[in-house]
């Protein structure tokens, strides 16, 4: 199938259930590289810096040179905004502003100025870098960077089902001994990936990976019409967005059988686009006829 003239693949496996009612599925969206060659719509990116007391010294320095680095490297039809959260939150900007050398020099100067001494109020973090109004003409990515140590882990992942709104959370996990439980289970729940960088790391080069990858959205916004399939307990709920090199992969149950056409929904730039997909429900789909036993098992993790 085709967005904005380049081939997207997809894919489906089944497997079957015994009575031959339904069974499971698993569907791989695949964008290829060809797509890096389309411009990137305009983004509105908040870099949430953690600044208690288990970060201080080498994390906070590496925190500080990953920002500097992305602070430096936004296009200029970017929006920005930089919050520090400890004992609180603190935001640089009264609301997101222009990424132009004045207001990047500004925020070059706040963050150079932070210091690590406080505790870990993650959910004030959250708060302050989702309760905003969204600029619907641009995606907004919000980093944390952050060890993860804190002690109310279900009460941050609680927040981010309530307020993620139209934000993609990307978290950023900086120091010897990050906590990935909860980074990963914020990524996923907010539809982004995790990234971790250790203090033997270049801050940029890290940063600068994470920035290529953000920068060619192939769909966005994505839904399926799953047609003719009766489609239950699909995973995730809230399908993540659709990036150059990084497959999405839905699993799920279902009733039906034979062949059906399925509607992947999704907006590439400014515009929505219906993307319908061919499928054969029978087990022998894509295979040697030896069916696909380990898709049940893989929806079930």
């Amino acid at each position: 199938w085709k967005v904005a003239g380049k081939t997207l693949k997809s894919g489906m496996v089944v497997q079957r259930d015994k009575d031959g009612k339904g069974g499971y599925f698993a569907l791989m969206l695949f964008p290829p590289e060809d797509m890096k060659s389309l411009p990137r719509k305009p983004l509105e990116m908040v870099f949430t810096v953690d600044v208690s007391g288990s970060q201080s010294g080498a994390p906070l320095a590496q925190e500080k040179a990953a920002v500097r680095w992305a602070l430096t490297h936004m296009n200029s039809e970017d929006t920005f905004q930089v919050i520090r959260f400890g004992n609180t939150a603190i935001k640089k900007f009264a609301e997101p502003v222009a990424a132009n050398e004045a207001n990047v020099t500004d925020a070059l100067q706040w963050v150079d100025g932070f210091d690590a001494n406080e505790g870990t109020m993650l959910v004030d973090g959250l708060r302050a870098s989702l309760l905003f109004p969204h600029d619907p003409e641009r995606l907004r990515f919000v980093t944390f960077l952050t060890d993860g140590f804190i002690g109310n882990e279900a009460e941050a992942l609680t927040e981010i089902r309530k307020d993620l709104g139209p934000a993609r959370i990307f978290s950023f996990g900086v120091g010897p001994s990050t906590n990935r439980y909860l980074l990963d289970h914020m990524a996923k729940l907010g539809s982004g990936t995790a990234v971790y960088l250790s203090l033997q790391e270049d801050a940029g080069a890290v940063m600068g990976r994470y920035f290529e990858r953000i920068a060619h959205p192939a769909l966005t916004d994505i839904a399926v019409d799953f047609g003719g399939m009766q489609v239950t307990g699909q995973f995730p709920a809230r399908i993540p967005d659709l990036f150059v090199g990084q497959p999405v992969v839905i699993t799920g149950r279902f009733v039906g059988s034979g062949n059906t056409t399925i509607h992947v929904k999704g907006r590439v730039g400014g515009e929505m686009r219906d993307i319908p997909i061919a499928v054969d429900l029978s087990e022998t789909a894509g295979g040697a006829g030896a069916g696909h036993g380990a898709v049940a098992t893989v929806w079930a993790r």
